[in-house]
């Protein structure tokens, strides 16, 4: 089966295998194509889903490939304009839209009452809204104000997230809340203070529903990536979408890819679907490997100090010999990478 869903020109580039779950993805003129391999129906067929803050940047992507994808989805969001015109996009038919402040108790029990009433049930609770306060580097800067209403969006409407769907939710059914966290979740020093802690915090929520809702049979992961050009990047950072992917794309460990909304999205088709019938409580980070090294120290940056010999890298040979350390060899990082590597030879020979 062959699902395509529009896409901004920039995910033409973007193609990969969709984690394992028989999803191949590719891109090409402006769409995603997802072809599905030996299904006889689109992997979130007949799922129902609830998407928080649905109507820009991931959530609008997400909600656009889960109805592509089978799935009966309801946008929930503040911002009334732009939900409508996703709403419309997807069609009528199969989704809708439902204003929903996520600090609200009321607001989220609606959304998700909404849900069942018109779809029947609840599968999917995507927990996507997310705000940020202005990054002040000092503690004795930050406005509780600012720090309060930040973690009312991300700390608070998880929570209420979780609660409502938790009740309508089949037991013993194949459903899945998932959260959206970010690499904040994992490091701190990126943004601010109120971020950080609410990332993380996210993360502790989803462990204990996972813990909870798991004897249900509920499902309850977090998807965590790096920065991507959208809306709440662009106020993060104060630059343009092209700006945004070159920082950081220049920080990752893997090179060759640049991060885009549309991965998240796949990621959240994976969480959602069956094909992650036996994973729950897991904190998923999609970064490029920016957090697996500290960029600013790190043996690896050497390497663009080594000169070729002969055609081929020092690492053809022996990395701590004289000859190919040469440049460096009284450098820190040299001096304690040798220590690791040979002491514990020594213990041994």
């Amino acid at each position: 089966m062959v699902v395509a869903a529009p896409v901004s020109k920039k995910a033409i580039r973007w193609t990969g295998l969709a984690y394992g779950s028989g999803i191949n993805v590719t891109a090409a003129c402006g769409k995603v194509i997802l072809i599905t391999e030996g299904r006889s129906q689109a992997i979130l067929e007949v799922k129902v889903a609830v998407i928080t803050r649905g109507a820009a940047g991931i959530g609008k992507t997400t909600a656009i490939l889960f109805s592509q994808q089978g799935c009966k989805v309801v946008i929930a969001d503040i911002q009334d304009d732009l939900g409508h015109s996703v709403w419309n996009e997807i069609g009528p038919e199969t989704s809708l839209f439902v204003h929903c402040d996520v600090t609200k108790a009321d607001d989220v029990k609606n959304a998700v009452d909404k849900a069942v009433s018109r779809f029947g049930k609840l599968d999917i609770m995507f927990k996507n809204a997310g705000i940020i306060d202005p990054s002040k580097v000092r503690t004795t800067d930050n406005e509780i104000a600012d720090f309060e209403r930040v973690l009312a969006v991300n700390v608070t409407g998880v929570f209420l997230g979780k609660k409502h769907a938790a009740r309508v939710i089949l037991p013993g059914k194949q459903c899945s809340i998932i959260n959206n966290g970010s690499i904040s979740s994992v490091m701190g020093g990126l943004v601010s203070h109120a971020y950080v802690a609410s990332k993380h915090t996210v993360v502790g929520l989803t462990k204990i529903a996972a813990a909870e809702l798991g004897r249900l049979g509920i499902r309850v992961n977090c998807i965590s990536a790096s920065a991507t050009a959208s809306p709440l990047a662009r106020n993060i950072f104060e630059s343009d979408d092209d700006e945004i992917e070159r920082r950081f794309t220049g920080m990752n460990s893997l090179k060759g890819v640049t991060l885009i909304a549309q991965d998240t999205a796949v990621a959240a088709i994976y969480f959602g679907s069956d094909e992650s019938r036996c994973v729950s409580g897991h904190n998923f980070v999609i970064d490029g490997g920016f957090t697996v090294a500290n960029t600013s120290f790190s043996i690896f940056n050497q390497l663009e100090k080594i000169k070729l010999t002969q055609g081929s890298c020092c690492l053809s040979g022996d990395p701590l010999s004289k000859n190919n350390i040469k440049p460096w060899k009284n450098s820190l990082v040299y001096n304690v990478a040798k220590v690791l590597i040979l002491l514990p030879l020594n213990m041994y020979f």
